[in-house]
């Protein structure tokens, strides 16, 4: 899924002295943070960062603001009071944990753009982060362990604020997992068995457990309510290049540095030492014991391995359905609607954003055949449209059991459910693309993400501008105060922006399609589901300008969906369709849960996909 990231840049600029780039949106808050938070703590004038260091930080400013980027010495610092080279991205939105795997991606791999010190730019622009694997860095990344990062999903998990260093270093082995055979994530799991097998090794002469791979120790609680305090051990912090502050009240994680691996030698080994064989009886049976011992522990590190492969392979072949959970926190996927169990009995009302329209009749009948006794019965609110943030209202007010949002839920809703002492969760049930479409007389080869925020700001009011006929610009949209998907535009389009004065309101996506096709210079915007029309154009879009334009649509009359752009998040508007589950250990969440089961099973995910969306497993 792809991010939009404001920049954030912090170094000593030829004949400006230390300055800080910002993207237009951030605001002051984020941009004192930054250099509160991160600046300040891991660059000190007194004791400067060596030449060649480079390290990776992640910082939570909320649950709903986060940080994260590197800080580079790459020798154009001439004294000790010229800055280093900080590069920082801003997530303005709740950091979840397909975020947070994207945001260690980007971190390993690198910053996607850096600025020339010496033609700095006025303002930097909204970054947009999808396709992880193809994008050449500007510089490189620093590698972060499996135990780092699982340390940070753990704290992410369970509601506390995260606040990560990890500095470079060349002796660290890291488990890379994308593109390696089943052979070769055996082999890198497989040096961490024997840094286990090596601890047992040399401290069995005082049958000790095997020595911690990690080099940071859990020290307890701070004082602040829900945050975990984890500080480097003392070995760690004398081998940092430079002091490092850590914000307190937060999880702080050490830099990691790996053990350097060596064979285990003979002298050791008790079956091989010539004068072990010589030993009493009574000292036999003792070495015996412990070799014994050795052997069981080295039997437990291997299932651990093998566990710990199982779960890494199961994560990549469903990485987005891992999200659907039962209240044990594990994945529940069955083949057909009726294997599906616990589905409670009675009539349980829901609603929906008019985007699961095309969903909606066929679940219903099949459900009605597959689970006589969950019936649902879809509630429409009562003098005003129908839309995701009208069903999460509904929802919070004790109306529904549960809602279909088009976008995700929001910190102030969160907020509300708490104080109602319930939470909310939101879970994937399938994938959709947000389709801009134009008149068909329009035949334009494509727009990027800034033009579209042009012509639905009112920047841009003619399609001459954009490559397009001498024809003015009519836009239309939802309301994005009722809407889930003109919300994920507003967001991800409009970077957080209002609509322009010259923007028109629609109700229904219906509406919205009748509109452009009567109106020659018509754009608007819709679910993939119903976009498919001969009446209008769907539009190729590409992420930035320069970049290649993928269409929603594929084929010979271009109306079939690219379900590939889509499942591999290429095309720039992919987008997740949720359920939100009322989490109050009753009915409603049981309906809710159960409704999820139903939709993520084989047969439920075929359902969705007749239905015009691409399948969430």
């Amino acid at each position: 899924m792809d991010l939009l990231l404001r920049q954030l840049h912090y170094t000593s600029f030829a004949e400006r002295g230390c300055k800080q780039l910002v993207s237009k949106q951030v605001t002051l808050e984020v941009r004192k943070a930054f250099s509160d938070r991160i600046v300040s703590c891991y660059w000190s004038a007194s004791h400067p960062p060596n030449i060649g260091y480079r390290c990776v930080y992640l910082h939570q400013i909320s649950c709903q603001q986060t940080l994260f980027g590197w800080l580079y010495s790459d020798g154009v610092e001439q004294n000790s009071s010229v800055i280093p080279y900080f590069v920082c991205y801003y997530l303005d939105e709740k950091l979840l944990n397909f975020h947070l795997e994207t945001i260690f991606t980007c971190l390993q791999k690198g910053p996607l753009a850096i600025i020339d010190r010496h033609a700095t730019p006025i303002a930097l622009e909204t970054k947009v982060v999808s396709n992880l694997w193809s994008y050449e860095p500007a510089r490189p990344g620093v590698a972060v362990s499996p135990e780092i990062l699982q340390q940070c999903y753990t704290a992410l998990n369970q509601g506390e604020l995260i606040n990560l260093l990890v500095p470079h270093s060349t002796k660290e082995t890291v488990l890379v997992l994308g593109d390696q055979t089943y052979e070769q994530r055996i082999a890198n799991l497989s040096v961490y068995q024997h840094y286990i097998i090596e601890g047992i090794t040399e401290e069995a002469d005082n049958l000790a457990v095997p020595r911690q791979v990690t080099n940071y120790q859990k020290i307890g609680r701070s004082h602040q309510p829900n945050q975990l305090y984890v500080q480097p051990t003392q070995e760690n912090k004398q081998k940092l290049s430079f002091p490092v502050k850590v914000a307190e009240g937060s999880l702080a994680i050490a830099p990691h540095k790996s053990s350097s691996v060596t064979k285990v030698s003979s002298k050791k080994n008790p079956l091989l030492n010539s004068e072990q064989r010589n030993l009493s009886p009574s000292s036999f049976n003792q070495n015996n014991l412990q070799f014994l011992l050795r052997i069981g522990i080295i039997a437990t590190a291997l299932a651990v391995t093998l566990s710990i492969y199982r779960l890494v392979h199961l994560s990549l072949l469903t990485p987005i359905a891992s999200e659907v959970k039962a209240n044990n926190n594990n994945p529940v996927f069955f083949k057909t609607l009726t294997e599906v169990s616990n589905v409670p009995q009675g009539i349980f009302n829901y609603s929906a954003s008019p985007t699961f329209a095309s969903l909606r009749p066929t679940v219903s009948s099949r459900l009605a055949q597959a689970q006589r006794q969950f019936q649902l019965r879809f509630v429409e609110p009562v003098s005003t449209a129908q839309g995701s943030s009208v069903g999460i209202k509904m929802l919070l007010d004790g109306e529904l059991s549960f809602v279909l949002s088009s976008r995700p839920l929001r910190e102030n809703e969160l907020a509300q459910a708490r104080q109602r002492g319930f939470a909310l969760e939101q879970i994937p049930i399938a994938l959709d693309g947000i389709t801009f479409f134009a008149n068909p007389r329009n035949l334009l080869v494509g727009l990027n993400l800034s033009q579209l925020q042009d012509i639905f700001s009112g920047k841009i009011n003619n399609w001459e501008t954009v490559g397009g006929p001498d024809l003015p610009i009519t836009a239309f949209s939802f309301d994005p105060e009722v809407s889930g998907t003109a919300d994920v535009v507003q967001q991800r389009v409009l970077a957080g922006g209002e609509f322009g004065k010259n923007v028109q309101i629609t109700s229904t996506a219906m509406e919205s399609i009748l509109k452009v096709a009567d109106t020659p210079g018509g754009i608007g915007y819709s679910s993939a589901a119903v976009a498919g029309q001969e009446k209008i154009y769907p539009l190729p879009i590409s992420i930035a300008p320069g970049e290649t334009f993928i269409s929603p649509f594929v084929g010979i009359n271009e109306k079939v969906l690219n379900k590939a752009a889509l499942a591999n998040g290429s095309y720039p508007l992919t987008r997740r369709l949720f359920a939100i589950v009322k989490r109050d250990g009753g009915l409603d969440e049981q309906a809710g849960v159960s409704y999820v089961n139903l939709l993520t099973t084989d047969e439920g995910q075929k359902l969705i996909e007749q239905a015009g969306f691409v399948p969430i497993r």
